[in-house]
């Protein structure tokens, strides 16, 4: 699924556009496959073992502040913790979008200011590959730091999946009846997806930001009103998808909890609400996949078109 195969950069057909190849190599950490895997494995594990020990080390320092002082119970404790980690990955996605913007604003007009585009377009290659391979470099700019917030968000998966687990098999030792058994195993079916989207965002966030940033290289030449241009243009990103999402939920929330109120008299609201989740879980990871995708398309043809206009 393409959804997926933008996990593995050097796999796609653009890694090997000699535009590509030649940025890589000018990078110095992924001049070869073998150099880029291994960069991109150690941040990866690295940011991964450093989410754990952070939480950890937290979780006991809070536990033992607990101990000492049992009135901070009510106010820290691992949960708490856990939460704060988790905001602070979702703000690092914002971090991210901003690298990806100072990555690709210069990507086109900073070739065309220094006179090497000509130079391109003296060669057989085309006006589109030229700006898929700018968007593929773009995206290799920022891959480390790609893999950094990934590798943290796994590393809050796993914590969290073992949060789960726990308070599952205490909940199961006390009473756990046929239908609880079901309602905690799709609990745990539409969490494990929710994670594979919070895995996946940050590629997909990635691409669109960094193919925006194309574009607006290829629109303006000037590095402040680029600079103006693409926070802005992040700032819109950020309002629309907010709106979009929002509209979404709030549209399957009103749309579903009237129909599940009224089915709950005549016991069908069990299956009902199985259905409900996934459907909105279905819905919800469209809307996100398909939002950067969209933002990702639409600039890639700006770009071409506009290159074609200053041709």
């Amino acid at each position: 699924m393409k959804a997926f195969s933008i996990v593995n950069l050097l796999g796609q057909t653009i890694a090997m556009h000699p535009v590509f190849i030649a940025e890589a190599r000018r990078s110095g950490w992924a001049r070869t496959r073998h150099s880029f895997r291994r960069a991109s494995a150690r941040t990866f594990i690295l940011t991964l073992v450093a989410a754990v020990l952070v939480w950890g080390a937290l979780s006991l320092l809070a536990t033992l502040s607990q101990r000492a002082d049992p009135w901070l119970r009510t106010y820290v404790d691992e949960y708490q913790i856990y939460v704060i980690m988790l905001i602070a990955s979702f703000l690092g996605g914002f971090w991210l979008d901003f690298h990806s913007l100072s990555a690709s604003i210069n990507s086109v007009s900073g070739e065309i200011g220094s006179g090497r585009w000509d130079l391109l377009r003296l060669t057989s290659l085309n006006d589109s590959g030229l700006i898929a391979a700018k968007h593929a470099t773009s995206q290799l700019r920022v891959w480390r730091r790609l893999m950094g917030i990934v590798g943290i968000r796994l590393g809050l998966s796993v914590i969290g999946a073992i949060l789960i687990l726990r308070d599952v098999l205490q909940l199961s030792e006390s009473s756990l009846d046929g239908a609880s058994i079901g309602v905690v195993v799709s609990g745990l079916v539409v969490t494990f997806l929710l994670a594979l989207l919070y895995l996946l965002e940050p590629f997909w966030r990635v691409r669109a930001v960094s193919a925006f940033g194309v574009y607006v290289s290829v629109r303006e030449r000037n590095t402040t009103s680029a600079l103006l241009i693409s926070i802005l243009g992040l700032f819109g990103l950020w309002l629309a998808q907010a709106i979009l999402l929002g509209s979404v939920s709030m549209g399957l929330i009103f749309a579903v909890v009237p129909l599940l109120f009224g089915l709950t008299a005549v016991g069908t609201s069990y299956v009902f609400t199985l259905f409900c989740n996934g459907l909105f879980l279905i819905t919800f990871v469209s809307s996100v996949y398909g939002f950067h995708h969209l933002v990702e398309r639409w600039s890639l043809r700006q770009a071409q078109r506009r290159l074609k206009s200053l041709n």
